[in-house]
């Protein structure tokens, strides 16, 4: 019988998953580091404890009958975690592709992100063939490139039944551990939210991202898809978010470059008190940066439906309302 095997399972996009998985009645084992993670509550699962740098663990889970979806991974956009994100992102990736083969799993699917896609300025982004880690900017990216290109060589060597996923920036409700878009959300509810920056970029619900990657796992693919959803200006994000809300008055609105010098004196008065933040510079450049992505592969392979960001808003609003305030 197949079993899934879901790496980052406490995780946005790894928890929205087992949950998918769970409502279609599949053998799931999550691989997580605590037995009682709040993302995966009352879920009917097998709970495997370990650490998915631990091969050993790895090689005892993983059979012929195995779909390892892998969505483990760090996200950082500083400095601070080079060597966790070294180690996570690249080096445990490598092994657990290493040993799906060995093991001869039935299909390993890679989450990846879009942030591992080196992209000019003007063109139009589709699945890439190549990778050029030395070109792009964030750590987080690089690690992401690095595995990807590993990866997608040995699916192409025919070594691995595998396929990569790359999605953009996810939204969406169960967001236990606050993501990126998330902590935006939850600064609107609590009235914390003090600007508007200039820019924007491609937002996908992480439930969408779930239905695909779950697709991913038991159909025929290609080597790799876009899985990219809308894209929305910061300044129409926190506007549908207040909507939401209620709330008239909006925080004041800022350009990049205004923006830009006050995340220098944070990033350093931050550096001074060894403290990290979701906030700095390089992810202020993906807000001016080319994210015109193409995902018709996904949507036509995958099944990849594209909910509207008004229901995204409104859904994950609701959830912190219910489940962080």
């Amino acid at each position: 019988m197949t079993q899934f095997i879901v790496t980052g399972a406490s995780g946005h996009i790894g928890n929205n998953i087992v949950r998918q998985l769970v409502l279609r009645g599949e053998k799931v084992i999550a691989l997580v580091r605590r037995e009682n993670d709040e993302a995966l509550k009352f879920l009917n699962i097998k709970k495997v404890i370990g650490d998915i740098r631990d091969v050993d663990i790895l090689e005892d889970i993983i059979d012929e009958n195995t779909i390892v979806i892998h969505s483990a991974g760090v996200i950082c956009f500083s400095e601070k975690k080079r060597e966790e994100l070294d180690d996570v992102n690249i080096r445990a990736t490598i092994n657990l592709a290493n040993t799906c083969i060995k093991k001869k799993c039935k299909k390993f699917v890679y989450i990846a992100s879009v942030d591992g896609i080196y992209r000019d300025e003007d063109e139009l982004i589709k699945e890439p063939y190549k990778f050029y880690p030395e070109r792009i900017e964030s750590l987080y990216g690089k690690t992401k490139a690095i595995a990807s290109k590993y990866i997608l060589t040995e699916i192409e060597n025919k070594n691995l039944n595998g396929v990569i996923l790359y999605p953009s920036a996810v939204i969406g409700p169960n967001d236990f551990k606050i993501s990126n878009t998330g902590e935006i959300i939850l600064n609107c509810i609590r009235g914390k939210m003090m600007v508007r920056i200039k820019g924007g970029y491609n937002f996908i619900d992480v439930r969408d991202v779930a239905n695909a990657t779950i697709q991913a796992g038991i159909n025929e693919t290609k080597s790799s898809y876009l899985l990219t959803g809308k894209n929305v200006s910061i300044d129409e994000l926190v506007t549908l978010i207040y909507d939401k809300l209620q709330k008239k008055h909006l925080p004041l609105r800022v350009p990049l470059w205004l923006a830009n010098t006050g995340l220098f004196f944070i990033e350093n008065y931050n550096k001074l008190l060894s403290k990290d933040t979701p906030y700095n510079r390089q992810t202020l450049r993906y807000l001016g940066s080319n994210y015109n992505y193409i995902n018709n592969n996904a949507v036509n392979d995958l099944n990849l439906q594209i909910r509207d960001i008004k229901d995204s808003i409104s859904d994950t609003i609701e959830w912190f309302i219910l489940n962080k305030l």
